[in-house]
């Protein structure tokens, strides 16, 4: 894989350039945008958050907080990440939030209450409820809009054009709905990878720098190792957030105990409230 990564075409090297130069810009930025240092990170370890997280630390003062039940890949994913990347210079940034069935019920009720239908979006917004309840900061970096852009799903192997539809779908449901949560607890969600300058440089790039070979995330996987980051970060191929936490598998337990079909969790939890 790491061969494919190093040989970035002459003909895209500026664009590179460019993405690396937009993305490092887009962080930097937020200090300014948003007239403070301090901002918390969703962090799970996988690529795109680990390339979030090493440019915070060169520019912010962040907090990184993960979300996982006990032993979960995110939790260990997120500790090897960070030792990796800095060493002992995480100790004391790292905050590991590690939950029971009990987070995720609560984190349902309050979806269902906000309106949320759908079981696969409530699973990977759990996590992202229980960093926006936990943390101090008022800001929450996220790495919402990486996937959908540059190919993270694995369906894009098999068809890369759902990714239009998909972002699409981002920024007129998901990120709505994200941002409802933050106002809840009066948090802002900041978004680099959704930058007006990042999504231009993202979709100019052809499909092949997004998905090749079996590779997802190509490009990102080139911006990191531009950027320096460990090879073990570049080449690390990552559960779903849902799934990396184990928030899907509680998800799960609590249909069972309910006597339900897991799709219709959501309207009985809203018929209960």
């Amino acid at each position: 894989m790491m061969d494919i990564i190093k040989n970035i075409p002459k003909d895209l090297e500026s664009i590179y350039g460019n993405l690396v130069e937009t993305l490092e810009a887009s962080v930097k930025n937020l200090r300014e945008i948003y007239h403070t240092k301090d901002f918390g990170i969703a962090f799970s370890g996988g690529l795109d958050s680990s390339l979030l997280g090493y440019l915070a630390m060169k520019y912010l003062n962040p907090t990184f907080y993960v979300v996982g039940f006990e032993h979960s890949k995110d939790i260990e994913n997120a500790i090897e990440s960070l030792s990796l990347m800095f060493g002992e210079d995480y100790a004391g940034r790292l905050k590991v939030i590690k939950i029971t069935d009990d987070y995720v019920l609560e984190a349902l009720k309050v979806f269902s209450k906000l309106g949320l239908e759908d079981v696969l979006t409530a699973s990977f917004e759990v996590p992202l409820y229980i960093v926006l309840k936990h943390s101090d900061e008022k800001v929450i970096i996220s790495g919402q809009g990486a996937d959908e852009l540059f190919g993270g799903y694995m369906k894009y192997l098999k068809d890369p054009t759902l990714m239009e539809e998909d972002f699409k779908r981002l920024l007129e449901v998901t990120i709505t709905f994200e941002d409802k949560l933050a106002m809840l607890f009066q948090k802002t969600i900041a978004r680099p990878y959704l930058s007006e300058e990042i999504i231009t440089i993202a979709k100019s790039l052809p499909i092949k720098e997004k998905v090749y070979k079996g590779i997802r995330k190509l490009a990102l996987r080139r911006v990191a190792y531009l950027l320096g980051l460990p090879e073990e970060i570049i080449k690390r191929e990552k559960k779903a957030a849902q799934y990396g936490s184990g928030v899907m598998r509680s998800m799960r337990r609590i249909a069972k105990s309910l006597d339900i079909d897991l799709r219709d969790l959501l309207k009985v939890l809203s018929n209960e409230s």
